[in-house]
């Protein structure tokens, strides 16, 4: 299922050794570490957080009768208990697993600002783009970057970046592969015509006007309202949904050195 699976386990006969209980061994690694999460349940997490839960531990014996059964935990293991007096076999264990649901962070907008309208993130997942293209009255939107560290993320931004002029800065965003190079549309800039903007920067030292800009002329493209940016920071796509009577267009932009061209390398225009 999309929300986890079964785990299932068929004992055909009961395994060698005096007494009513016999325990199945189960090894984890890749950093993870086994907790009790609640009632019959644990949780398997990894250095930026819970990553499963295993639970809904239920042991049957070939008359269906269920068996009384637990988790326990030991150094780089989870031991599945049975206790199988009386039991006729075989017997099924099933266990469950499942994806985590709880975040390993969260983070919040004020009123109206649209925060999480568009999101980019790192290669490495420690630096997080954020767009709010409305944050401010009128729409001069912003992104936020938020980064992790040790496996704890910052609860406030490190670092904003706001637009000016109902711009909605931040309704598309794009980020490289090292976290250093950021992409951001405005598609509302210049009535609508759009434009996008190159910042750089290092955990939360940002440059606080655009090292590049990019726009078109003609008038109520929505230039920037979708941006990509390559692995290595030097190639941009920017997509102008409604140029060309809204048959659409893509603009593609290189940087040599990282000084960008203003002039686009190619243009990618729609039709029928």
């Amino acid at each position: 299922a999309a929300s986890g699976f079964e785990q299932g386990f068929t004992l055909e006969r009961r395994p060698s050794g005096a007494g009513a209980r016999f325990s199945i061994v189960l090894g984890y690694r890749g950093g993870l570490h086994a907790s009790a999460s609640g009632p019959g349940t644990l949780s398997l997490s990894g250095p930026k957080g819970p990553v499963m839960t295993y639970g809904a531990l239920r042991v049957t014996d070939a008359t269906g009768r269920a068996l009384p059964s637990h988790f326990s935990l030991g150094t780089g293991e989870v031991r599945i208990v049975v206790s199988d007096g009386g039991a006729t076999y075989p017997l099924t264990v099933d266990p469950y697993l499942a994806p985590s649901t709880t975040p390993v962070a969260t983070f919040t907008g004020t009123d109206g600002a649209y925060l999480g309208t568009s999101v980019a993130l790192s290669a490495d997942g420690q630096v997080a783009l954020v767009g709010a293209p409305e944050y401010r009255s009128g729409g001069d939107g912003a992104v936020f970057v938020y980064t992790e560290t040790g496996g704890t993320w910052s609860t406030d931004p490190v670092a904003t970046i706001t637009g000016s002029a109902t711009k909605q800065v931040g309704g598309s965003v794009a980020l490289a592969a090292d976290g250093e190079t950021a992409l951001l549309g405005a598609p509302a800039a210049g009535t609508a015509n759009g434009a996008a903007y190159i910042y750089t920067g290092t955990g939360a030292t940002w440059s606080t006007t655009p090292v590049a800009s990019f726009a078109v002329t003609g008038g109520n493209s929505s230039f920037g309202g979708s941006v990509a940016l390559s692995a290595d920071g030097q190639t941009a796509l920017v997509g102008a949904p409604d140029a060309n009577s809204e048959a659409g267009a893509v603009y593609v932009y290189s940087a040599t050195g990282g000084a960008w061209s203003s002039t686009p390398a190619h243009i990618y225009t729609g039709g029928p």
